[in-house]
């Protein structure tokens, strides 16, 4: 079959589109494929990025709705079918690829079309006539006639009158109206819905399955929402993409450890704005490692017993060469988990993320501005809320000025570190966020932790670290 893949997208996702392309371009069967960028008009791509697509044989079109996801309702679903209908050229089925996606297998995506559905994707909301898609795909002539009824209907319905229109004649709905709703509905007119497609959703820092082992089951893998890499803050695209690279890469899959083998325990700490993230998410993506960030809710202050975290670390991944996770709330918890992993015979290592002390004041107290919560006194000024980290963090009401506080939060946390390097000497390590983008410095940090040097994901290297909110 003839297939026109369509992206749509829009500036800040310029990093996202090669990926996204290449690797639709790996396993496209017997197909003839060809590839169509729908850029925002209202937020195009850089000149750079639609000149290489452009040079790699990529039709770039541009659409007027301004792109906010698929919550544009009616009118934008409109303009989508008639870009699609417009430049598919003479293709017999087109697909909708969303940008932060890597389809493994195009093949496996459009076979079922071969068949009888009007409509394939993954099955994934409301009910099984439901096609949720960061990939979809559906015959041209249905493209066609959705094009054509809904710019009829954009003529002389008002978006509230069609969505009624549309999806009941017993009521209202809510506006804006999912694209995935209104494209499944519409389909099911047309024919059966196929949910055959293998669908995953990598989460970076709280996935521990391995990359290459995901690879082998999936046809399609997204990499956005709803959290998208954690520690770049704000516009994540470039992270998000370094992410893709290594999901592409991927080919080690470390072999899972014997029953009587005991994993190395990876306690990551930090303040908060100090990388904790980024280095959950750049230890996860070695092989045979599950480190998450913040898998643990926050918990009261000096809680007496820590030891059912560490149970469950140690539990809830089996076969893991390395397990952990990073959080602010060990600063304080590492102790007694770190007792209790020793007595019972794991090996541990306390990784600490640092920052410039006067830099990381400045990001706390923007961040806290930004979400009007200050976790550091008992009782929250007026206008402002506690949120679940407050419990978790000490208070300090006897110091009036938000930025003392922060820093004597600070200097506990330098307090607490020194007492766990005291200690368990030798265990502890230290690394700055100024470092974390270094090959060098890394790669000390994973040959101390005992992380093989084949096999290393170092693509996360060159993506910005606690970016937002800046000081």
């Amino acid at each position: 079959m003839k297939l026109t893949c369509f992206i749509f997208t829009h500036a800040p996702e310029a990093p996202l589109l090669s990926r996204c392309i290449a690797a639709a371009r790996l396993d496209q069967g017997i197909h003839e494929v060809s590839f169509v960028v729908a850029e925002d008009g209202n937020s195009p791509l850089p000149e750079a990025a639609r000149t290489a697509l452009t040079a790699d044989g990529i039709a770039v079109v541009r659409t007027a709705t301004p792109r906010l996801g698929n919550l544009r309702g009616v009118r934008w679903f409109a303009e989508q079918m008639t870009a699609m209908s417009d430049h598919a050229g003479d293709a017999e089925v087109v697909l909708k690829i969303d940008p932060d996606t890597l389809v493994l297998s195009l093949a496996n995506v459009v076979k079922p079309l071969v068949d009888e559905p009007g409509l394939a994707g993954a099955g994934y909301g409301r009910n099984e006539n439901y096609v949720y898609g960061p990939c979809y795909a559906f015959r041209r002539w249905i493209v066609d006639a959705l094009a054509a009824k809904y710019n009829r209907l954009a003529e002389s319905l008002s978006d509230e009158l069609q969505d009624a229109w549309l999806l009941t004649n017993q009521g209202t709905v809510s506006r804006p109206l999912h694209e995935d709703v209104i494209i499944s509905r519409e389909a099911l007119s047309f024919g059966p819905l196929s949910f055959a497609q293998n669908r995953v959703r990598w989460m970076h820092d709280r996935d521990g399955r391995d990359m290459a082992a995901v690879k082998g089951q999936t046809d399609v893998v997204l990499f956005g929402n709803p959290s998208p890499v954690n520690h770049a803050g704000g516009d994540a695209r470039l992270a998000i993409a370094k992410i893709m690279d290594a999901f592409l890469a991927a080919d080690t899959v470390a072999p899972p450890l014997g029953d009587d083998q005991k994993p190395v325990v990876v306690l990551g700490l930090g303040p908060g704005r100090s990388g904790t993230s980024f280095m959950a998410t750049l230890l996860n993506m070695q092989p045979g490692a599950w480190i998450s960030h913040e898998s643990y809710s926050p918990v009261l202050l000096n809680l007496p017993n820590v030891d059912g975290f560490a149970k469950r670390l140690v539990a809830d991944r089996p076969g893991r060469h390395f397990v952990g996770d990073f959080t602010p709330a060990n600063t304080w918890m590492a102790a007694g988990m770190t007792r209790w992993l020793v007595a019972q015979g794991y090996p541990v290592k306390l990784v600490v993320t640092d920052r410039d002390t006067d830099e990381l004041a400045a990001s706390w107290v923007a961040q806290l501005e930004r979400q009007q919560h200050d976790p550091f006194v008992t009782e929250p000024p007026e206008g402002w809320t506690h949120r679940g980290w407050s419990k978790a963090l000490p208070k300090f009401d006897s110091i009036p000025e938000r930025e003392a506080r922060v820093r004597a939060y600070l200097a506990w946390c330098r307090d607490h570190v020194a007492a766990l390097e005291a200690e368990f000497p030798g265990m502890v390590r230290h690394i700055d966020t100024a470092d974390m983008n270094d090959p060098a410095k890394i790669n000390g940090l994973l040959d101390w932790i005992g992380i093989p040097t084949a096999g290393r994901r170092l693509e996360l290297l060159g993506t910005p670290v606690n970016t937002s909110p800046t000081p």
